[in-house]
């Protein structure tokens, strides 16, 4: 199809520099998996928790696989994994996020580290044996602080009683520590109730999440046979449409060609099953930004919090994040903030906040915390927050520490990016730009010419940096994975005429001009303009 302004724009703002630069740099894992992951805790992991541990608030542990075939670790995780979701619609308890929780997967904390790191009162843990249908379920309570065991049982079901061996430890939890629950609260609307649809899910989405991107085809896979064993089981479908997302954003255009249609398919079918499920609304809310519908999508963000705004670390990260696409960096930091706060051992989480600050120019901040990111051990991760760290540098112009960025990240599948770098620092402005005009004359990602855009733009043409940030997108990249267009170094794209148009294009001018929220980089011109500075 014809590349129009609109379908280059669709997704504008988004901040996804991570993707742009992760592909374009193209570090290399080996050297990404010996930053963490051997069992114990690294020692300048995340500053531990300010608050104090209430009593109500509990951590769900990963599960030990007991079972003879380790590849039952999916099933294990799969239960912990549930728990926290049904632990988490209890109002008057306060979960940590899976992040946070599976983070100690595999590693040796005590108690009372766990408790510290994550700021709560216990520790729910546990060990699932499954062989054949039959299930072997061990569950208990902790004080994190005391290391009583507060509640335990053991479980012997059949896989097809799994739903409710849940719901009674959930039950059990809640009692133990005095909770008071409303009608329901166990209830998980959207979750199947057949034990193979229920197994194809949790094998879904275990397959990109051990194994990324090559696991996401099995994903794919593993999620339709969930659906088409449940066609009302709306979680799987929602995990579809997310697999199909993934798969688009990392997959060659050839592999996923009909997906952009099935995931807009997968999200209709869970629509029509449960419309007001919160992990539905969430989706509608990023399939609304996609369109340039903030409007609608602030609605939903804030249907989805209720109100109850420490509820939900996605919620609040997700909505933040929607805010700083729209240039409300001051506004999106107290969620950013409170999202990490819920979850404080998320990489995922520490990048939003770190891109956050890189915007609002607190870029000491900035990078501590990618660093606090790094220390998480997250190999995958600590590439973004590299690429992240690299852009802080640049952000201040700051030629060699970008560099040396680059290098500690990995070498790049080519030497291009490693080259623009190495000859900004020799300020050789003439052969940064010829390379980069030679470079997209090729067969270059979309990601990575908006990776190269920074570049030009300190190499002295602005009007390059635009043309690769907000033109040089190809249609067949769901989300457009552009620079951060807020950062103060990138004015001169803001100042340029492409910004403009895909401002107005991309529903934001008719967004900030309904809200009165403009973007903090922005103002309003008379009645139907605006500038940026």
């Amino acid at each position: 199809p014809p590349l129009t302004s609109a379908r280059l724009t669709k997704r504008l703002l988004s901040l996804d520099l991570l993707v742009a630069v992760v592909i374009a740099v193209g570090i290399a894992l080996s050297l990404l998996l010996r930053q963490g992951g051997n069992g114990t805790a690294p020692t300048n992991a995340a500053a531990p928790v300010a608050a104090a541990a209430a009593d109500k608030s509990i951590a769900v542990l990963p599960f030990a696989n007991l079972s003879t075939d380790a590849d039952q670790d999916y099933f294990a995780d799969g239960l912990a994994d549930e728990l926290i979701n049904k632990l988490s619609q209890v109002r008057d308890l306060q979960v940590t996020g899976r992040n946070s929780s599976f983070y100690f997967k595999g590693r040796t904390s005590t108690l009372s580290e766990i408790g510290t790191m994550l700021g709560v009162g216990h520790v729910l843990q546990g060990s699932v044996r499954k062989s054949g249908t039959h299930l072997r379920i061990n569950a208990q309570l902790m004080n994190a602080k005391s290391g009583i065991n507060e509640w335990s049982q053991n479980f012997d079901s059949e896989l097809t009683d799994i739903f409710g061996v849940q719901d009674q430890i959930a039950k059990a939890v809640t009692v133990a520590l005095s909770v008071t629950l409303g009608v329901g609260e166990f209830h998980r609307n959207g979750m199947t109730r057949n034990a193979d649809a229920y197994d194809e899910y949790l094998k879904g989405i275990a397959a990109t999440a051990v194994n990324g991107i090559p696991g996401a085809t099995a994903a794919v896979e593993h999620l339709q046979r969930a659906v088409a064993i449940d066609p009302l089981f709306s979680l799987g479908w929602l995990k579809l449409r997310d697999a199909y997302f993934f798969s688009i954003t990392n997959l060659p255009p050839e592999q996923t060609r009909d997906f952009r249609d099935l995931m807009v398919k997968a999200l209709q079918q869970a629509r029509m099953v449960t419309p007001d499920l919160p992990e539905l609304l969430l989706a509608d809310a990023d399939e609304d930004i996609r369109l340039g519908n903030w409007l609608a999508a602030e609605k939903l963000f804030r249907q989805v919090m209720d109100g109850n705004e420490t509820v939900s670390a996605v919620a609040n990260a997700k909505y933040g994040e929607m805010l700083s696409e729209v240039g409300r960096s001051k506004d999106a930091l107290p969620y950013l903030q409170r999202a990490v706060r819920l979850d404080p051992l998320s990489a995922d989480l520490a990048a939003n906040l770190t891109k956050n600050l890189l915007q609002l120019g607190r870029i000491d901040e900035a990078v501590a915390e990618a660093d606090r990111g790094i220390a998480l051990g997250d190999a995958g991760r600590s590439v973004f927050l590299r690429a992240l760290k690299m852009l802080a540098a640049y952000s201040v112009d700051d030629r060699v520490k970008a560099a040396a960025e680059v290098r500690a990240g990995g070498a790049p599948p080519g030497p291009v990016f490693a080259e623009v770098a190495d000859l900004l620092v020799a300020h050789k402005n003439a052969e940064v730009l010829s390379l980069i005009k030679r470079t997209i004359e090729g067969d270059v990602p979309p990601v990575a010419l908006a990776a190269l855009s920074l570049p030009a733009q300190l190499a002295g043409d602005p009007a390059l940096a635009a043309d690769l940030a907000l033109k040089r997108v190809g249609t067949k990249v769901l989300t457009n994975p552009l620079l951060h267009i807020w950062l103060d170094i990138t004015a001169p794209v803001r100042q340029s005429p492409q910004f403009k148009h895909a401002v107005i294009d991309s529903g934001l001018l008719d967004y900030w001009r309904t809200t009165s929220h403009w973007a903090d980089k922005c103002n309003p011109v008379g009645e139907n303009d605006f500038e940026c500075h």
